[in-house]
């Protein structure tokens, strides 16, 4: 199917406009992922199909899901993770023995599978005397529903130990595995636009994981984020990027700790 060049503009200055996501160099993706859709829902002309979408909030939602990308699995970049369990959180705990909640974002959560990694390694932290949550966002309610579920396949769990998946994963039929009820209960998932004000509600974060989300994001998009991100962290907080990222070295009051991750000043 063809897929014209004004009928493209148009969609990613859309995509751009309400969700801060660059698709002006992913004609192709675009396409290709639109040409998918439209046979789906039994459409043989995109320029028609793309009509029908601007007069069908239903679709333009399942668009939104379709056009961003979703790849992940746990422990993805397993440093953090480790600095994470090493140094972040018991630095919070000498800094807070008698307010010992920790609040956690996942910003961009896609299927979950960072929310739970970080549940599994405060977990895994013996003796750790503290209530947390962590909350999971994403703009696709596909890869939402997803989380919700919490169950994974064996190559989800690759980067997983063995004995780390008998703990905190039930098999539940060949090759799934639903993440235990404890877990659950501490993991909260719910569509959020990062570009729009946030709730009242998402404030006072100790830690916010953000990691290969902005690089979809042009630089004026990024540098408010970023800001949005500070304001909501409490002092002392820490933002964690992906490890191919830079926040600007300008327009930002971030402190660097070491390579992608970040300090808010006490």
């Amino acid at each position: 199917m063809e897929l014209l060049r004004e009928d493209f503009d148009e969609i990613q200055k859309k995509i751009i406009s309400f969700y801060g996501i660059d698709l002006s160099r992913k004609y192709e993706l675009v396409k290709n992922r639109l040409t998918t859709f439209a046979i789906d829902e039994g459409y043989n002309d995109l320029h028609k199909f793309i009509k029908a979408i601007k007069k069908n909030p239903f679709l333009y939602k399942e668009l939104v899901n379709r056009l961003t990308t979703n790849y992940t699995y746990f422990f993805r970049e397993k440093e953090h993770f480790k600095i994470l369990k090493e140094k972040i959180i018991p630095e919070i705990m000498n800094k807070n023995p008698n307010n010992l909640r920790l609040k956690i974002w996942s910003a961009g959560c896609s299927k979950g599978n960072e929310a739970y990694s970080i549940a599994i390694t405060l977990e895994e932290m013996l003796g750790l005397k503290l209530n947390y949550s962590i909350y999971g966002t994403d703009i696709s309610t596909k890869v939402l529903n997803f989380a919700n579920k919490g169950i994974y396949t064996r190559e989800d769990l690759k980067k997983i130990e063995e004995d780390k998946i008998m703990k905190y994963f039930n098999k539940i039929r060949e090759n799934q595995f639903q993440v235990i009820d404890r877990l659950v209960k501490k993991v909260y998932f719910s569509e959020l636009n990062l570009m729009l004000p946030f709730n009242p509600f998402f404030n006072n974060f100790n830690i916010i994981f953000c990691r290969n989300v902005m690089i979809y994001f042009p630089l004026d998009v990024k540098i408010k984020l970023i800001n949005k991100f500070y304001n909501v962290l409490q002092p002392g907080g820490y933002l964690i990027i992906g490890k191919s990222e830079i926040l600007p070295k300008t327009k930002n009051n971030f402190k660097l700790v070491q390579q992608s991750i970040y300090r808010k000043e006490l």
